[in-house]
């Protein structure tokens, strides 16, 4: 069976205005720093009585976001012609907003228009990632237009 990618299923059909602003959310790995999380089984396990009950802070800390991971994407983005819109600990996210040039520059993918999907998309199946920021980002990455 051929090899299908992104391309082949929903091919551009048109180069999208270079100088239209779009948002960008780019997801980030869980804290690597975090404390020791519990084992999801023995919490499951255990009686609901006598569950520790976590508070959102010590939830936040334990599966969100390193603020350091933070920082780093918010200082490629500004490097990149790129503005922070939100950086969210807890979503693992952070929001950005810039030109559809500057983005593509920024992930080295072509965006252009996709009657398939919406308005702007991209025909690569991976998305370039800096040097700085490799093994902090997850694979997944939103585009939205205004």
């Amino acid at each position: 069976m051929p090899r299908l990618d992104r391309e082949t299923l929903h091919p551009l059909s048109a180069v999208a205005d270079q100088s239209k602003e779009i948002t960008v959310t780019v997801y980030v790995r869980p804290n690597p720093h975090a404390e020791q999380r519990p084992a999801l089984d023995d919490y499951a396990l255990a009686l609901p009585g006598q569950r520790r009950q976590y508070t959102d802070a010590e939830i936040e800390q334990m599966y969100g976001a390193s603020p350091a991971d933070l920082d780093a994407v918010e200082k490629f983005a500004t490097a990149s012609k790129l503005k922070v819109l939100n950086r969210s600990v807890a979503k693992r996210s952070v929001l950005l907003q810039g030109t559809i040039a500057n983005i593509s520059r920024a992930f080295g993918v072509n965006l252009g228009v996709s009657p398939a999907f919406c308005e702007i998309s991209h025909s690569e199946t991976t998305v370039g990632i800096a040097p700085e920021l490799d093994g902090m980002l997850r694979r997944g990455w939103a585009v939205q237009t205004a």
